[in-house]
């Protein structure tokens, strides 16, 4: 499906957690839930024009983490890339 952005990170699960955190309270979007568990995270948001934002983080090991962001059912390539350029800006 095209949209859905998929990378992995050479940084602890903690280190991309705090990452997306402040990327998402920079962007204009509503988070309605944040979930962080000891190997995996969600972050959901509403954009601006209502698309549902999910960011998902799983630990690969104990210094990589792969990260998923998908925004609306079908996807947005750009507004992923955006917020994927947001987080990596925010390491």
């Amino acid at each position: 499906m095209r949209g859905e952005i998929r990378a992995t990170e050479n940084a602890p699960l903690d280190r991309v957690w705090i990452a997306v955190s402040q990327a998402m309270n920079d962007l204009p979007f509503a988070i309605t839930r944040r979930v962080k568990e000891a190997r995996s995270a969600e972050l959901i948001a509403r954009s601006t024009r209502g698309k549902k934002i999910r960011i998902t983080l799983t630990a690969v090991t104990d210094n990589t983490t792969a990260v998923s962001i998908r925004v609306g059912t079908f996807g947005d390539e750009a507004l992923s890339l955006l917020i994927y350029d947001k987080i990596k800006q925010s390491f």
